[in-house]
Parts: C-alpha cells; sequence; structure tokens
C-alpha cells in the first residue's frame, strides 16, 4: 500500500509535530493538540498516532543498526 520512502516521510512529519507540541507545552503549557482537537477521544487518538510513529521510529533505528 505504502513504499516505505513513503512511510518514512509520515513518522518523521508525526515526530516534528509531536516535538513542537511538547515544546510549547514546555515553554508555555499549550497544548496544540488539544487547541486543534478540542480534546476529547480524538485527541487520544491523534497522541497514540504520535506515540506510534515514535515507536516505529525507534524499531527502524534498531533495525538498521543490527543488521
Amino acid at each position: 500500500m505504502f513504499d516505505t520512502k513513503v512511510i518514512a516521510i509520515i513518522v518523521q512529519v508525526l515526530l516534528i509535530a509531536g516535538a513542537i507540541n511538547w515544546g510549547l507545552v514546555a515553554y508555555n503549557g499549550t497544548d496544540a493538540v488539544q487547541l486543534i482537537t478540542g480534546g476529547g477521544d480524538i485527541e487520544k487518538v491523534v497522541k497514540m498516532v504520535v506515540a506510534a510513529a515514535g515507536l516505529y521510529s525507534a524499531y527502524s533505528l534498531y533495525a538498521m543498526y543490527n543488521q
């Protein structure tokens, strides 16, 4: 369905967005995901997708160094 390059780009975009969100939370307490989604279940889904991207990235890094 998706080429590995496309998946890598999607993962990187999600990780960058997550990092920016965490930076905003640390800087002034603003949670951009909550502001954009209005909170609730959709906020949890977005954050779980970002977490899954982080796990995928960690696995990819591990696999790359253990070839």
